[in-house]
């Protein structure tokens, strides 16, 4: 979830309460079987995650997957077409996860990985996974692709790293097991119209923007002329 109103997330949370919906994290999904239960995570690590939605979590006593970029804490983002959101900072980090919500790695710079060469990879998975864990003092195991962008080679690379978990938000035919598929929530999103999403899949306006948004993070062709780009100056 990322930029999502206030009001319209603790309606989500509200209506996933009245469902007796249980929540819980991605390092804990494994240990949990229920078909009435979900993983809530965020991409990006924003400020807002701390400052909008960790009192509607706290008022329902969920906790969340946070996948930060540790490259942008504390500073605003400039890694695709949507620039100028601020990051969690490295305090609202460790006391996130103080409160018990999971730190999860969402790579050092917001890269789109499966255009990355193998030492642009690694340190990519490597040195995000380290930052966090320096912050935290937890181990990180979880990892976010950034724009749903993997392929097999990230997915071994990932697991060489550490990572046991992971999150993908496109529709794939097959994925590994320890791979969660997950659903993308753009703040367009009605409550409603995400519990359906979720229980009776189809296509969504949020999944072309995922796969839209993911040619021009940081790595793909259109990154690497940006300054010549001139659509989106």
């Amino acid at each position: 979830m990322s930029q999502y109103p206030c009001y319209k997330f603790e309606s989500l949370l509200n209506l996933f309460s009245k469902r007796n919906i249980k929540i819980t994290t991605v390092k804990n999904s494994s240990t949990i079987k229920e078909n009435d239960t979900l993983t809530l995570t965020f991409d990006d690590g924003l400020e807002s995650v701390y400052t909008n939605a960790l009192p509607i979590l706290e008022k329902f006593g969920y906790k969340a997957t946070i996948f930060c970029v540790p490259g942008y804490s504390g500073k605003k983002a400039d890694w695709d077409i949507y620039s100028g959101n601020a990051h969690l900072t490295e305090n609202m980090i460790f006391e996130l996860s103080k409160l018990g919500h999971e730190i999860g790695s969402h790579t050092v710079s917001h890269a789109c990985l499966p255009y990355l060469n193998d030492t642009d990879l690694i340190y990519e998975l490597k040195k995000s996974k380290e930052i966090l864990e320096n912050i935290t003092g937890q181990e990180v195991t979880s990892i976010s692709f950034p724009h749903g962008s993997w392929n097999t080679r990230v997915w071994r690379s990932a697991q060489k790293a550490g990572y046991r978990k992971g999150t993908v938000y496109r529709k794939y035919s097959k994925i590994p097991q320890d791979l969660l598929p997950v659903y993308g929530v753009y703040k367009f999103d009605q409550p409603a119209d995400i519990f359906e999403r979720i229980f009776a899949p189809k296509f969504s306006i949020s999944l072309t923007t995922a796969i839209l948004m993911s040619q021009f993070a940081r790595g793909t062709q259109i990154w690497k002329f940006r300054k010549n780009y001139s659509l989106f100056p």
